[in-house]
């Protein structure tokens, strides 16, 4: 069994997936051979208030009077 990443594509009317070589060495797949694959989706991380704790971003008007 091998975990392997990879990105949905058009292929024409379809989608598909490309195997990275690596992989198909690994598991010495061959063209037309017939595998089982688990399809996990990726979820994006939700980071609005993740930081709850930090304290709020303030200025730094000293160095801006320099210039």
């Amino acid at each position: 069994m091998k975990l392997v990443e990879s990105k949905i594509r058009k292929w024409g009317n379809s989608l598909g997936m490309i195997l990275p070589k690596k992989a198909v060495d690994e598991m010495e797949l061959k063209e037309n051979q017939i595998i089982k694959i688990d399809i996990i989706k990726k979820e994006r991380i939700k980071a609005f208030g993740i930081c709850k704790s930090a304290k709020p971003f303030k200025r730094e008007e000293k160095i801006m009077d320099r210039w």
